[in-house]
């Protein structure tokens, strides 16, 4: 038997050109007076937002805590939980993410009792925030911890499908030398509450005998771990250089010699910084950073940089954004820290979106940098949507630290804006993509507190709202988290239709369609050769030029297919627009799906001539004719943006 939970919605943007935008909510977090800085932000298939970051404990020499706190999608605070580690020393997370069975994973750095800085990782319950795991490497109160006597700092995380985790950073070597380090911890899973060390695991990466710096980790779809990051390759000039590696699941170099990638047909080595990365479906791999474009060893001269490898490490392509490529707008030091990937409705990479700052007037000393970022095409690294790189500043420094891309060219960047050479604020910029297949700016919002305002992380909430966190003063002496959900001033409708095609339903549809709280259960229909479907209906707002669907499931069953259809008023048919399978599982999975139709694909097709939308949803399991029994239990959003 397996059961189907959950949410589902369209989302409808009512204009192409900038809109306004206004908080849905915001909230801020103050742990114990002391200033609190929040570094990350995920959400799940609920809405529930999760933040972690780090905060003053209060204790006198007691230093800062790790803090993960808990809202569900209205901004109402459920948990928040504290990590001190061992040594009562200064601890502070870098990443979260939420896994596939809604457990929240936060990666930090924690001081060590006699053993220095180690990377730090705890897993929580969603439901109250307790820690899940009991025992593992270094276990301490729920956490695990490496034991290396070295100081170590931790740098990104990445999460399997299986939960099991992995980590890279950089570990202290000696007083004039730094490495890599990548670890991978196993969740056993019989036993939730045991994590052990993979076997083959740590490696360590020393290029030069100097300053090497592991920053970002991504694992395919074959199991295999890539991290990048840089090397100095001459410690006498301080020649910097990118470095990826690939790593077999048990921890051997798989890209014979040399291990590693370099950023390609670059012959500028003094200060060149990969930051990012993400690998698409086809285990492709890209990566976002920096490279010297000044051939004078005495000048350094950041451009922007991405390059994209082939899971074999073969080079697919590589781009530079010079001074002459961009018409001289960005002239001193630029560099793409976060990056992203759009993907088509055959889930290939469409586009790399890569943000981060760049310097107009070449003025190092001023400091005034602005927001830089450029959409390129995954196939090629050809610019893409027209005029690129979009920039954005305010006369002072302005610095885009993250991205997050929602589909069909649409996306958000937040970080940090000064109007005045005084305190930054938050900027959040939302692009998205034109009928003609051009760039255009959506909306843009700033939050002001009453001081040093930093955005940090950004992401999509619900059906496609954008979700931002950072460090927000309150006063002009108290810093505490800020998060804060951005709607769009549009008008927004609700389903008004569920109707069970296939299968027996129970349950109050007209409460199930009016209230995302509310739960609709529908099972198969075992007499008959045909799977569980539903159609979900309702009303668009005048002058809607897009559509989105989001739905989210737990499958219990082994071998289930799910499929999306949008009826075209048109042909008077449905048309396919999502199909997954999930193969065989011991546990409970979740799927989660956010299907974009973008103006430039033509969503008119979809919306009938007194504005009315269907979105059927069929599941069945697809390795025998007739369907085990299931449960679904869906709530809808319907969302304009």
């Amino acid at each position: 038997m397996h059961r189907i939970v959950g949410l589902a919605g369209v989302l409808l943007a009512a204009s192409t050109s900038q809109s306004q935008v206004t908080e849905s909510w915001f909230r801020n977090f103050n742990y114990q007076n002391g200033p609190d800085v929040a570094v990350d932000v995920a959400t799940d298939v609920y809405g529930s937002v999760y933040i972690t970051g780090y905060a003053d404990s209060g204790s006198l020499n007691q230093g800062l805590d790790m803090v993960t706190v808990k809202y569900d999608r209205d901004g109402t605070l459920k948990w928040f939980r504290p990590y001190d580690g061992p040594a009562g020393g200064d601890d502070k997370a870098v990443r979260i993410h939420v896994d596939a069975l809604g457990n929240v994973i936060v990666l930090g750095t924690s001081a060590g009792n006699g053993t220095n800085r180690d990377f730090v990782v705890i897993k929580h319950r969603s439901s109250d925030g307790e820690p899940i795991w009991t025992s593992g490497p270094g276990f301490h109160f729920g956490a695990i911890r490496t034991t290396d006597t070295r100081d170590e700092t931790a740098s990104d995380l990445f999460v399997d499908a299986a939960g099991n985790v992995y980590v890279i950073g950089t570990v202290v070597a000696s007083e004039t030398d730094t490495d890599w380090k990548v670890i991978v911890f196993d969740q056993d899973q019989d036993n939730p509450g045991t994590v052990t060390l993979r076997q083959g695991w740590p490696v360590e990466v020393d290029a030069d005998d100097a300053a090497d710096e592991g920053k970002a980790i991504g694992v395919d779809s074959a199991g295999r771990v890539v991290g990048t990051g840089w090397a100095t390759v001459n410690s006498t000039n301080a020649l910097v250089s990118w470095r990826t590696y690939q790593w077999s699941a048990s921890g051997a170099e798989t890209w014979g010699v040399p291990a590693y990638r370099d950023f390609p047909s670059n012959p500028n080595q003094k200060f060149n910084r990969p930051y990012d990365l993400v690998i698409d479906y086809d285990d492709n791999i890209y990566i976002c950073g920096s490279v010297d474009g000044n051939d004078d060893i005495g000048e350094v001269d950041l451009d922007m940089a991405a390059v994209s490898y082939t899971s074999s490490g073969t080079e697919r392509w590589g781009v530079i954004l010079t001074n002459n490529s961009l018409n001289e707008r960005m002239l001193g030091h630029d560099e793409a820290l976060a990056i992203g990937l759009e993907f088509d409705a055959a889930c290939d990479a469409k586009r790399v979106f890569i943000t981060g700052y760049v310097d107009q007037d070449r003025n190092v000393s001023t400091s005034e940098t602005d927001y830089g970022a450029a959409a390129l095409n995954a196939a090629t690294g050809a610019f893409d949507l027209g005029e690129w790189p979009r920039v954005y500043g305010r006369g002072f420094d302005d610095r885009s630290l993250s991205i997050v891309v929602r589909g069909k060219g649409n996306s958000y960047i937040t970080g940090w804006s000064e109007a005045s050479s005084a305190n930054p604020d938050y900027l959040t910029i939302a692009y998205g993509v034109s009928q003609s297949s051009t760039w255009i700016d959506r909306w843009l919002a700033i939050k002001a507190g009453n001081g040093d305002d930093q955005g940090r992380a950004v992401t999509v909430h619900g059906a496609g709202l954008a979700l931002v966190t950072g460090q927000y003063a309150t006063s002009a002496t108290q810093i505490d988290y800020g998060t804060l959900l951005y709607k769009p001033e549009v008008a927004s409708a609700a389903p008004d239709t569920v109707t069970v095609t296939a299968g027996t339903g129970s349950g109050n549809v007209a409460a199930f369609a009016a209230l995302d709280t509310n739960r609709f259960s529908v099972a198969p229909d075992t007499s008959a050769l045909v799977p569980s479907q539903i159609v979900l209906e309702g009303s668009v707002p005048a002058g809607a030029t897009e559509l989105a669907f989001r739905l989210a499931a737990f499958v219990q069953e082994l071998n289930i297919l799910q499929k999306i259809e949008f009826f075209n008023w048109s042909a008077n048919q449905y048309e396919q627009v999502d199909i997954e399978r999930v193969a065989a599982q011991t546990e409970e999975e979740r799927i989660s799906k956010m299907i974009t139709i973008a103006s430039a694909c033509d969503p008119a097709r979809y919306i009938s001539s007194t504005g009315r939308v269907k979105v059927r949803v069929t599941h069945r399991n697809f390795t025998s004719l007739m369907p085990n029994p299931v449960i679904f239990d869906l709530g809808v959003w319907i969302y304009v943006d």
